[in-house]
């Protein structure tokens, strides 16, 4: 197995600075068969943006 990276963007109002806002984040990100086939994964990247522009 290998570590694979993700890179997302999700909604600013889940303030991904925080513990709870990161685990819901990589519940958005990471594809659930992602998280169980691989060793480990890291979030290359996490951009939050506004609920309306990531809408779009």
């Amino acid at each position: 197995m290998r570590t694979k990276f993700f890179t997302g963007e999700v909604s600013v109002d889940l303030n991904v600075h925080t513990m709870p806002g990161l685990a819901v984040a990589v519940e958005l990100i990471v594809p659930p068969n992602g998280r169980r086939h691989v060793l480990g994964y890291r979030l290359d990247r996490v951009t939050p943006v506004p609920d309306n522009k990531l809408r779009k």
